[in-house]
């Protein structure tokens, strides 16, 4: 993406960079390396936040901007399948199975909600909820029932998805694509040349059991499958301990005692290729 900032003090950058650089700029201009967390909230004229430093932050108005996911499943599978079948937003995703056969997991509004877009989509929707009844509005009950490719099944609890991935084992060899999150927010893209914004080639796994792999990886990726995605949490002795890491130049990297956080997509192996052969005769009359 081409990104231009004009910041208070006039702060400018005009250059082709990926969306998390940008959150990763604003960040350091924003708050530098450091971190600054809330430890009270004082409602009066003007709101009063305390901060960890002591420092107090007066203001009319604050707004509290916590984020959301998608609700997931908790099931095994979910995360491999994630993206390769599983997804979340039925309005993003749903195109994507325009004329297949899909279910939706929850009989609630958002649950019928995106069964009643999908029937618009797809071929035939099931709609599996774990209540003996569903819990929507009666309104979006009466559409739901109208449709005529949907049937519900109330009654039945979802415990794994499956699918013809293979899955990773300690003797697998694959390769892997992953961004690496830190603690203090910075997201390092791994698998991205930050000079071309291209992707690098994959790393190559042998075989977890004889990979130098930290033991985070080798225990999170074992039982996924080829071609998911998958979000590992690596606490710090999992991780690269109080070694930490460092560049090529010497610089920190990794601090010691980090946990991290990984978003891992595994893939099949790069096969092999022989070399080609030639027919003798393509080279009968060369020199001559």
């Amino acid at each position: 993406m081409a990104a231009r900032l004009r910041l208070h003090h006039q702060d400018e950058v005009r250059e082709k960079i990926r969306a998390s650089q940008l959150v990763n700029r604003l960040q350091d201009h924003a708050f530098g390396k450091n971190e600054m967390s809330a430890t009270q909230l004082k409602a009066g004229d003007l709101i009063e936040v305390t901060l960890e430093n002591g420092a107090v932050l007066k203001s009319k108005s604050v707004i509290l901007a916590t984020g959301a996911r998608w609700r997931e499943m908790n099931v095994p599978g979910e995360q491999e399948y994630r993206g390769k079948g599983v997804a979340y937003c039925p309005h993003c995703d749903g195109p994507l199975f325009k004329g297949k056969r899909v279910a939706v997991i929850g009989g609630g509004n958002s649950g019928v909600e995106a069964a009643i877009d999908l029937a618009g989509v797809v071929s035939h929707v099931t709609l599996i909820e774990f209540d003996d009844e569903l819990r929507a509005d009666a309104v979006l009950q009466r559409k739901l029932a109208s449709l005529a490719n949907v049937d519900v099944v109330v009654g039945a609890l979802t415990t794994e998805v499956s699918g013809d991935g293979e899955e990773v084992t300690d003797t697998t060899k694959f390769a892997a694509y992953y961004i690496l999150w830190l603690p203090r927010g910075t997201i390092q893209e791994q698998s991205i040349d930050p000079a071309s914004g291209k992707l690098k080639s994959p790393l190559a796994i042998d075989g977890l059991a004889t990979s130098s792999l930290i033991q985070g990886w080798k225990e999170g990726m074992k039982g996924m499958r080829l071609g998911g995605v998958r979000e590992l949490t690596i606490p710090s002795d999992k991780g690269y301990k109080e070694q930490g890491t460092k560049d090529q130049q010497g610089n920190e990297v990794i601090p010691p005692n980090t946990p991290l956080k990984f978003i891992v997509m595994a893939i099949p192996a790069a096969a092999e290729i022989a070399p080609p052969t030639y027919p003798m005769e393509l080279f009968q009359g060369l020199g001559q």
